[in-house]
């Protein structure tokens, strides 16, 4: 899960919406129809986080790829 949620946020990074990340819910959103739950997408973030490889943009539910 954590692969594929770093995969869907870094594809935002080329977008125009590239400077304020995404939202987890856009994430949870795209990634459902593979049966990832919110808590699934929420912990994977959160470890990724702590990696070093999402960080926090304008709020608590925006996140950008670092790479």
């Amino acid at each position: 899960v954590q692969e594929t949620v770093v995969r869907y946020f870094t594809s935002y990074a080329v977008t125009d919406i590239g400077d304020i990340g995404c939202t987890i819910t856009d994430c949870v959103n795209a990634m459902g129809p593979q049966g990832v739950t919110d808590a699934q997408v929420r912990t994977a973030v959160e470890a990724l986080v702590n990696e070093g490889h999402l960080y926090s943009t304008i709020d608590d539910e925006h996140y950008k790829a670092t790479a």
